[in-house]
Order: C-alpha cells, then structure tokens, then sequence
C-alpha cells in the first residue's frame, strides 16, 4: 500500500506545477536524481482522469493510477494487467523512484530557479531533449521558412489565439459529414498550391480536378470516373461499394514522389 499512497500524492502535487498540452492530454516531464545522485526521467500523462507514469529509458514498463482507485501496473505495450499491491517485486523498484520525484518536486517548489539550474548543469548529455524555443531556431536557422511572417502580425496573433483555445481540436471545426468528388478536388488544389517547393512550378488557373489529373500518378481508382458532384457516389467510392471502384490503386498519393493526402470517411 506505500507504493500506491505514495503515486496518489505525487499526481496530487503535480497539479501545483505547470503541464505541456499533447491533444487534450496534460503532460509533465519530471527529471530528478535519486539518493545515488543518479538522474531519471518520469513522464507524466494524464487522459481525463486517469494518469500514465513512464521511466523514460528504463524498458520497465508503466503504471497506470486512477486516484482513490487503485495503480496497476502495465507493460510495454500499454496493457495494464495487475495490482501493485499484488507484486512486492513492482514496488521495490518503483517506490524510491516516486519517493524521489516527489522529494525533487518540494525542492523545485521552494526554489525553482536553483532546481532548474542544477538540471541544466548535472542532467545527463545523452539523455537531453525537448522543445527548442522558436527564438533559438529562428537566429540558428535564419533561411528556415517563418510563417509568422508571411501571416502578418495580426493573423499570427489570430491563428495562436485559435490554437490555444483548441479550434482545430473540435470536431465541428475540422470535419464535414458529406463531400462530393469535386469537393475532394478542391481540397487537392489547396494542397497542390501549399505544398509546392521553390523548383516546382504549379498552373494555379487549374480547377482542383484538373491538377489531380495532372499532378498525381494516375491510380485513382475510378475516382475521376465517378460522379463528380454526387454526395452519394463518393460515399459509395469511400465504402468500397461502388461497381467502378477497383484495387491496387493509389487514389490518396495526390503528387507524385511520396506526397500522400489522406481522407477518412466521417
């Protein structure tokens, strides 16, 4: 019972410290070193209410606890399949780790700056990465593409205001019911035109039809064959029940060379 009272007050105490977002997951990176001054890396994820504890580079498998429930134990495929209360052996090598994550978490507490500090000059050189800050990979990297600049100032400030409040995230904003194949032909035409390279040259007076036609490798299934403003046809085509539709195609490569464009039926 320590082990599991003890992982219920360390997912408590997180929730004094800032998360990263992954989808609709809050995420906690935990690095700290243990008595033996030997560094380790918890990965904390949390999908609605139940958390996913992973040593990050031990190959030991995760546990996965829902609070005042229980903690259960998973392997490495993400199955969980026992009780750490069961397994004496689970608790004798995951109990110092949680004892000291949470011992490291009251000393970030009480002086974050000299915890960070201390993890920026003994944390292990083969064990570092993350997220760089933009600032960085912009005076790094100064020919790197910059879409804030392209955008402007003011739609920069609108687009990072749609993701923080998740827009693309809902499905309402991102999927549509029905579509026709020509509805799918526009889709193309705005991939055709984004994704084109600087030695590349993309006729942008073509409808959407007309560069699938050109631009992808001709395996399409029957796809430009169909209906093209039928709802229904394209439905069919989608379902593999269409009498034209017809195997060993590749209707989703829509430019030759690798570039996939990929549509699932909703």
């Amino acid at each position: 019972m320590e082990l599991t009272s003890s992982t219920f007050a360390l997912m408590k105490e997180l929730s004094d410290f800032s998360y990263e977002l992954s989808a609709l997951d809050r995420v906690w990176n935990i690095l700290f070193p243990d008595k033996g001054k030997k560094w380790h890396h918890l990965h904390v994820n949390k999908y609605k209410h139940t958390f996913y504890i992973t040593h990050v580079g031990s190959g030991g498998g995760s546990l996965e606890v829902e609070p005042k429930k229980g903690v259960r134990a998973m392997n490495s495929m993400g199955a969980s399949f026992y009780s750490v209360e069961n397994h004496g052996q689970l608790a004798t090598v995951w109990e110092p780790l949680i004892v000291s994550a949470r011992k490291w978490l009251n000393v970030a507490r009480k002086d974050w700056i000299k915890a960070n500090k201390r993890i920026q000059v003994e944390y292990p050189l083969r064990h570092r990465y993350g997220v760089a800050p933009n600032a960085l990979i912009r005076a790094s990297l100064p020919d790197n593409y910059r879409l804030d600049k392209e955008l402007g100032k003011d739609r920069t400030l609108k687009l990072v205001r749609l993701v923080e409040d998740g827009f693309f995230l809902k499905a309402e904003n991102t999927e549509v019911s029905s579509m026709t194949a020509d509805d799918y032909f526009q889709y193309c035409r705005i991939a055709y035109i984004a994704g084109k390279r600087k030695e590349e040259t993309v006729d942008e007076s073509l409808s959407g039809r007309e560069m699938y036609s050109r631009y992808a490798d001709g395996r399409h299934e029957g796809l430009l064959d169909i209906d093209p403003a039928s709802e229904q046809e394209f439905a069919d085509w989608i379902d593999g029940n269409h009498p034209i539709r017809r195997g060993g195609g590749h209707p989703w490569e829509i430019k030759r060379g690798g570039q996939v464009f990929i549509l699932d039926r909703i």
